[in-house]
């Protein structure tokens, strides 16, 4: 019989095939939740615009009048590739250009302009589900909440500008959390990696090296990491703000 406090071995077999099963898992409720927001939300504000811009997109790539694409003034004041996708997807299914009097934002879709808003939606919806794959290649928990995250869903399942550049995005970090961290050699010496954060009153950064929380011989996990670097980073943006109140309170007085 195995003690109280033994711990269970798990054989590196079994602990990737739990992965590889929970990314899977998330993906399929990812791609199960944005497949109902598609059907099911009613047309939202920015959406008109940005298809309406779209529509005029494919009228060009149709015609081949690829030189006028670069002149279009509609919506100019949103970045264009997300737009010319979105054209480009209405080209190539052939969806029919609403009426778009007929729109009421926050009512039921008519059905006259699903085709339409489908096209346009599913276009955010797939890079919004390929961005919860990149999380929970990284992290199952990480892809898991992020698949059922309301606001993800909702800005990824509509005809939004949001989806495409977040996915180059998180593929753009992919290289930086696949190279892993940096030897210990590299890392700076104090006062930099010196922390607020030590294990006991009697630690000390020494030899400009911390020996608390953030020793460089410390094995971190990718979650412990982030969190102590968000930490960090709200700890030096306090410090910051109480010496600018101090020294504005001098300067009143």
């Amino acid at each position: 019989m195995r003690g109280a406090g033994q711990a269970v071995a798990v054989s590196p077999t079994a602990a990737r095939n739990l992965r590889i099963a929970l990314v899977l898992v998330a993906i399929a409720l990812a791609t199960w939740q944005r497949a109902y927001a598609v059907a099911a939300l009613p047309p939202d504000f920015d959406e008109r615009p940005y298809l309406h811009a779209a529509f005029r997109y494919a009228e060009r790539m149709s015609a081949g009048r690829w030189a006028e694409i670069a002149d279009l003034d509609e919506n100019r004041e949103h970045p264009p590739l997300v737009k010319l996708a979105f054209g480009a997807a209405i080209e190539a299914a052939g969806s029919p250009e609403p009426d778009w009097k007929r729109l009421r934002f926050g009512e039921p879709l008519p059905d006259a302009a699903r085709p339409a808003f489908e096209v346009g939606r599913w276009t955010s919806a797939v890079p919004g589900i390929g961005q919860v794959a990149v999380a929970a290649a990284v992290h199952p928990l990480a892809g898991l909440l992020l698949a059922v995250e309301g606001y993800h869903a909702k800005y990824t399942s509509q005809a939004y500008l949001d989806a495409i550049p977040g996915l180059l995005f998180a593929l753009a970090l992919l290289p930086s959390r696949c190279s892993g961290p940096p030897p210990p050699a590299s890392i700076p010496s104090a006062p930099s990696v010196c922390s607020p954060w030590r294990r006991s009153p009697s630690s000390r950064c020494r030899g400009g090296r911390s020996s608390g929380w953030l020793s460089p011989e410390r094995r971190w996990s990718p979650s412990s990491r982030s969190i102590h670097i968000c930490g960090r980073i709200r700890w030096d943006a306090s410090a910051t703000r109480s010496g600018s109140t101090s020294r504005t309170g001098r300067a009143r007085m």
